[in-house]
């Protein structure tokens, strides 16, 4: 196991980070300054300008948190009692912590279910409260009824709907960024709850929500759902055409509807289909599920799209009203659209196959296309748009229904699904049990589930069955509901139908190497005893829309077994404070949940050291396995020496234990190195469990060493929380606000580092100025050093010309070095600019 002893190199940096980690009460700012990287779409930016959904976000990584239950069952909300399985993270006072992310990031959606009923009543008027960046007072304070009643800005309809307009759930889509971190408390006992969020690579700016943010012109775009939400220069082509009596389209034959050179994007692509008006129809379903939308980009062998023409334009049955950002139908006209943007360098080929029984027709369609110079990494840094389809007839009992594997890079922008379920037990006739599945989204290989759900209609925002009916936001959906009872209680032949859909306009799924997109076909262990796991029959069909290509962009660079002595060995492994843990079985959670995994590792509150090799250059994602029994584990994150913030594991299971958890490294910090050694410092009361380290290199990242502007400012943000906003601590007077003003201290000790580039002061800066300015070494490797130390001066007069805020050292430092007990003072004084 891993050694005890720590060298005295780590003990140096060990009690820089000790010292870095307590100076937290002096100083706080964004939990990394690590550069700069190019435009990266999210949040409200993804929101405002829809055309960019089609741009990848390698260094994005998305996750979500539920009520559902941990041992795997059909339980999926209201368990209190402290014993591993609770239906929340944590308790924080009276509070119930259903969040807690550290770093930076955004959460994307809030979904909760709930009647007039629930908790007597009262449920409805609990308190969502939302705390972002470490403050005591939440920015979101607001009952559930108020939260989502889309009336409460910037929480207004349609970007938040409740129960009665989505079909019995109640969501938000109106991003909140955190630059820090967020935690979302609930004032009483949680029932059915998702939240999704991001994460982001430290070179990501970010800025924090502020609750006054104006989302008109989001809500705008929205109400007008069914009129194309993007906006691309250039002159608009198009090209009409008619599958018609004259010339119907045989079964079993194709026809090309689209061939057109390259450069140039597809725009919209909308057809008239006047007839098959029934959803239910045997011929109308015939229609719009076995002819097909097939086509393909810059020659392409294979197919980037293949599906089902009902649910290329989101609805698998036929002609239903649906009116979503990206496609839509509309019953009384027979019109159907699609808007996702579809980039293509060389060529494009779209044709229609009619794989039904019968000669088809009456059909006209209009595709606008725009011509563009070029487009800058087509398959790298912009996606291929693509339509994955998948079925099951039926389900295999015990397996999630695979929704869509994706392999390569890429991200998930939609989702459009259709069951047939029936009752396997004569005489009961709750069909629609099938929907207790919870969806389970796993990406690049992890074995954790991303995404883990409570129930089919909660994965499209609906809620108990769909319970309101039909609905059609601007995301999602259900344009299906259809029940056909037994003949008699003696016979199996009843079944229900349901369709739903929903667009990932505001929380696109990234992913690097694959994902694996999976949903249970009912789950109903606490109703049906012997109907557990994915074990109501049915027949099951998907379509999910995705932009990326097939090459992937995650690289595995080197593993350490923790626990194995030579793995530990190779990776110079040592540790301090631990406990060997002996090799022991655990299951996780998802799919795979009665599959057991041994492992052995460790566990412990001390110091842990080791070794992993990277590329040089480029941003690592770390992943760990670790034993989730262990509630709230949380460690400081050191790479050569540079503090990059915490990671954090919120929550338990005590029932599933094992869990993969990942942390970015950013690309600066393995810039013209092939190893870097890294230390994982425990918060002090925290336990951490380790059995296995992995390093995945990100090829397509790279170190911005040129930073980029910022982002617009809100100007009553207060990042630092010094009582002097952001936008004051940056103006253009360099003594505004005083010798204290945080932008005299960016100045001072930029002259020392090029780090520090957010104009607020943090512990990564202290840390950075640190490693420059630590009294060992020969002083002469700096032009400005004097010749008695790294950093001896006392007054102006010591520089010609003097440094900026340098006149604070007037009076000493006594020794005439400057050390982290004195930087400490110092930010102490600088970082609280308007004190």
């Amino acid at each position: 196991m891993g050694g005890r002893g720590t060298p005295l190199a780590a003990g140096v940096l060990v009690l820089m980070s000790l010292v870095m980690v307590g100076a937290l009460s002096l100083v706080q700012g964004p939990a990394v300054a690590t550069g700069i990287a190019s435009d990266v779409p999210y949040g409200l930016d993804l929101l405002r300008n829809p055309e960019k959904i089609s741009q990848l976000r390698p260094l994005v990584k998305a996750g979500q948190v539920s009520s559902h239950a941990k041992d795997g069952l059909n339980l999926d909300a209201g368990h209190e009692a402290d014993d591993g399985q609770e239906s929340y993270l944590y308790r924080n006072g009276s509070n119930y912590v259903l969040l807690d992310e550290r770093g930076s990031g955004t959460v994307t959606r809030l979904w909760f279910f709930y009647t007039d009923a629930t908790r007597g009543g009262e449920y409805k008027n609990y308190r969502l409260q939302i705390f972002f960046d470490g403050e005591a007072t939440p920015r979101v304070d607001k009952t559930l009824d108020a939260l989502f009643s889309g009336t409460q800005p910037p929480f207004l309809s349609p970007l938040v709907g409740n129960r009665f307009v989505s079909s019995g759930g109640s969501y938000s889509y109106v991003p909140m960024s955190f630059a820090e971190s967020v935690r979302i408390e609930l004032t009483g006992l949680p029932s059915y709850y998702n939240i999704g969020f991001e994460k982001y690579d430290a070179s990501i700016p970010v800025a924090t929500f502020s609750p006054g943010i104006d989302v008109t012109d989001i809500v705008t775009k929205w109400q007008n759902a069914g009129v194309d939400p993007k906006s691309i220069e250039g002159t608009v082509s198009t090209i009409t055409g008619s599958i018609d009596d004259t010339d119907p389209l045989a079964s079993g034959s194709a026809r090309e509807i689209f061939n057109v050179a390259g450069p140039a994007i597809v725009k919209s692509i909308t057809f008239t289909i006047p007839g098959y008006n029934d959803p239910t129809n045997p011929a109308s379903r015939e229609f719009f599920t076995k002819v097909r939308m097939r086509g393909a980009w810059d020659n392409n062998p294979q197919p980037n799209i293949d599906s089902p023409l009902g649910a290329f334009f989101g609805t698998f049955p036929g002609k239903t009203d649906t009116a979503g950002l990206f496609f839509g139908s509309d019953v009384e006209t027979g019109r159907f659209y699609n808007y996702f943007p579809m980039p293509f360098s060389s060529s494009a080929r779209l044709e229609i196959v009619n794989d039904s029984g019968a000669a088809i027709s009456g059909i006209t369609y209009t595709i606008e296309y725009v011509s563009v110079p070029s487009i800058d990494g087509l398959g790298t840094k912009v996606g291929y748009f693509n339509a994955t389809y998948s079925e099951e007839e039926p389900v295999t009992a015990g397996i999630d229904f695979n929704l869509g594997t994706m392999s390569g890079r890429g991200q998930v922008v939609a989702n459009i699904f259709f069951a047939r379920c029936w009752s396997p037990i004569p005489g009961i006739k709750a069909f629609r049990l099938c929907l207790e599945g919870d969806e389970r989204i796993y990406v690049d290989d992890s074995q954790s589930p991303a995404m883990y759900g409570t129930g089919t209609e909660d994965y499209f925002n609906g809620g108990g069955y769909f319970k309101k009916g039909l609905s059609s936001r601007p995301t999602h959906g259900s344009n299906l509901q259809y029940i056909k009872n037994n003949t008699d209680e003696t016979t199996l032949d009843g079944y229900s139908e349901d369709s739903a859909w929903r667009i990932f306009a505001a929380d696109p799924i990234p992913f690097r190497s694959r994902i694996e997109m999976g949903i249970e076909h009912g789950n109903p262990g606490c109703c049906i005893e012997a109907l557990q796991k994915s074990t109501w029959p049915g027949n099951y069909y998907s379509v999910v829309f995705w932009y990326g290509s097939a090459s992937q962009d995650l690289l595995q660079q080197d593993t350490l077994d923790v626990g194995n002595p030579v793995s530990e060995a190779s990776h110079s492994y040592s540790s301090t404070s631990s406990t060997d843990i002996a090799m022991q079985e655990h299951f996780y959670e998802g799919d795979d949940d009665e599959v057991a995994v041994a492992d052995d590792g460790e566990s412990g509150t001390g110091l842990i050291e080791f070794q992993m090799n990277v590329e040089s250059g480029k941003a690592h994602i770390l992943r760990r396995r670790l034993d989730q029994g262990t509630r709230n584990q949380s460690a400081t994150v050191i790479v050569d020496g540079v503090a990059l913030g915490a990671w954090f594991d919120g929550g338990r299971n005590t029932e599933l234990p094992w869990k993969d958890s990942e942390f970015f490294i950013p690309a600066l910090q393995t810039v013209d190195k092939s190893t870097v050694t890294i230390q994982i410092l425990p918060t002090s009361g925290s336990t951490w469990t380790s059995y296995r380290y992995a390093i995945f290199s990100i090829p397509s990242s790279s170190a911005e060493l040129t930073p980029t502007p910022a982002p617009t400012i809100e100007p009553t943000i207060d990042t630092d929380r010094d009582g002097c906003t952001d936008v004051a601590e940056q103006g253009a007077d360099p003594r505004q606000g005083g010798l204290r003003n945080s932008k005299i201290f960016w100045d001072f000790i930029d002259q020392w580092t090029g780090s520090v580039r957010d104009r607020h002061i943090n512990i990564i800066d202290v840390g950075a100025v640190v490693s420059r300015l630590w009294t060992v070494g020969d002083p002469s490797g700096d032009p400005l050093d004097p010749p008695t130390s790294r950093f001896g001066y006392h007054s102006s007069a010591d520089r010609t010309p003097p440094l900026p805020g340098s006149e604070i050292w007037e009076a000493g430092p006594p020794d005439g070095n400057i050390n982290i007990i004195e930087i400490g003072l110092v930010v102490a004084q600088f970082g609280h600019a308007c004190a």
